[in-house]
């Protein structure tokens, strides 16, 4: 197999998420075209599964914010979140045909474009203790650029279900992945 690097896993992923989604150089695109041409879905997963690294950080429990409680408090502030990141993974499954169960006590995301990643987990007071409702931040690379909140595109969120910590979520996002690569090659 051949190396994928991030460039090219980032084109690939947005290729298979549809038509007029990548805004990729030219040269990319055919790289990418190339790859998705040659690879099973297997080989596109390991592939991408260094494009991007992640944030594991946590709403924290036990501290009541404006007389709500402790749960209703971090409820809330997982809504505020998904507001404001550009889902992805198990966030943003509804994107994708699965039968997974939404987890309302979890968020993945990417953080949108012009966001500064310090101010952010300030904002909503995020730590790194494992004491909390998880929050996981996906780094997207420089030249990709999705706007505001909203959702990934598709490709990238099997690709990020595929990296879950679910054996559930990972075969969903193998499924997707393989729908859109069947229907890439059509």
């Amino acid at each position: 197999m051949s190396i994928w690097n991030p460039a090219v896993s980032w084109t690939a992923l947005e290729l298979l998420s549809g038509p007029g989604v990548t805004t990729a150089t030219a040269e990319l695109v055919e790289r990418a075209r190339a790859k998705l041409a040659s690879s099973t879905v297997e080989e596109i997963a390991a592939g991408v599964v260094t494009r991007t690294a992640v944030i594991n950080l946590e709403v924290p429990s036990g501290r009541p914010v404006d007389g709500r409680s402790d749960l209703t408090a971090i409820k809330a502030e997982l809504a505020a979140l998904r507001s404001e990141l550009v889902l992805t993974a198990g966030s943003a499954d509804s994107q994708l045909e699965t039968d997974l169960a939404h987890n309302f006590y979890a968020v993945d995301g990417y953080l949108p474009d012009n966001v500064d990643y310090s101010d952010f987990v300030e904002k909503h007071g995020l730590i790194n203790s494992g004491d909390g409702a998880r929050v996981r931040i996906w780094a997207k690379p420089e030249g990709f650029s999705w706007g505001a909140a909203g959702y990934a595109p598709a490709g990238v969120i099997a690709a990020d279900l595929m990296a879950g910590w679910s054996t559930r979520e990972v075969s969903a996002g193998r499924a997707a992945l393989q729908r859109m690569l069947n229907e890439y090659r059509s």
